[in-house]
């Protein structure tokens, strides 16, 4: 792919930020509000998951989720996973609205189809032009243009915000923190429709040398956070582990901890460095990853006295 991967990994990190925040000081709503039985979930998850977002609502401070979010995932999951609706589509739906976190299925809901205009983009601009009513628009270009025009209308203003996904209401803050990934996705994919010659200019220092890594990358992790905890770094901040990772993936080599030919190591890292969020402690947990104390390589760090 030309667009990397992780084009949007800050902002990502800020709505799961702003998600969290919102929850610890009200609890976000499951609310009973189900789809009408004539409504068309095909058209809906094509919508959801693949379409660039054109529809608009007024300005909310409100998060919520509703039974209708869990109606299209789960009707999803028929042909994708069967297993998973064994005991019935509605129990299904039950159990799955009263044991998943709401902010966890929002910020994951966000995250794939966030995804989806990397790995799916040619599913995402297919459906873009049957479900936002764009008939006879073939020019790529155009399509994007029209999008990027109504994002920089709706996010200058106060009153209106964008309408992400059926069944979540975000409110205006993280609304417009997913514009920005949009406007950000859109900008590259126009510059990779009109390239432009670079020219040559050789390289007048030397490519700097990898340290190699021997131990795993679960271990260089454990390595960094307890650097942290005894205060030899900075405590990594919301919205930057992603940069984090790219320079420590910079400095040190990791290629030979690949899985495969095609893993993304720096992937694969970043998404042990994010640790889990404990609602508890409102800290980054990482015994679920890298296992217990007494299973650790660098604990017997020392703290820094400075």
């Amino acid at each position: 792919m030309i667009i990397e991967y992780n084009f949007a990994s800050d902002l990502l990190e800020k709505i799961e930020e702003e998600l969290i925040n919102y929850d610890e000081e009200k609890p976000i709503q499951v609310k009973f509000f189900a789809l009408n039985k004539s409504a068309n979930l095909d058209w809906m998850r094509k919508s959801q998951e693949f379409s660039l977002p054109i529809n608009t609502s007024g300005s909310t401070d409100t998060i919520q989720i509703t039974k209708e979010y869990y109606e299209i995932l789960v009707d999803g999951w028929k042909e994708k996973h069967p297993e998973l609706v064994k005991k019935g589509i509605e129990e299904t739906i039950q159990s799955t609205m009263e044991s998943d976190l709401p902010s966890e299925d929002i910020d994951s809901a966000i995250n794939v189809k966030i995804s989806n205009l990397i790995y799916q983009y040619d599913l995402v601009l297919k459906n873009t032009k049957e479900t936002n009513g764009l008939f006879g628009i073939d020019d790529e270009e155009k399509i994007l243009l029209i999008h990027l025009n109504k994002y920089n209308e709706i996010i200058n203003s106060d009153f209106r915000q964008i309408d992400f996904l059926h069944g979540i209401t975000l409110n205006k803050k993280i609304s417009d923190l997913i514009l920005k990934i949009y406007i950000r996705f859109i900008n590259l994919r126009l510059k990779l429709l009109n390239p432009k010659i670079v020219p040559f200019e050789e390289a007048k220092t030397q490519k700097a040398i990898k340290i190699e890594w021997k131990g795993s990358q679960k271990e260089l992790c454990e390595l960094f956070i307890e650097l942290q905890e005894k205060e030899w770094i900075h405590d990594f901040k919301w919205g930057e582990r992603n940069k984090i990772a790219h320079s420590i993936c910079n400095l040190f080599d990791l290629t030979s901890k690949k899985k495969s030919d095609d893993s993304n190591v720096e992937n694969s890292f970043y998404q042990i460095l994010k640790g889990i969020h404990d609602p508890k402690t409102k800290k980054r947990e990482y015994d679920e990853i890298l296992g217990g104390k007494e299973e650790r390589k660098f604990n017997k760090i020392k703290k820094n006295r400075c």
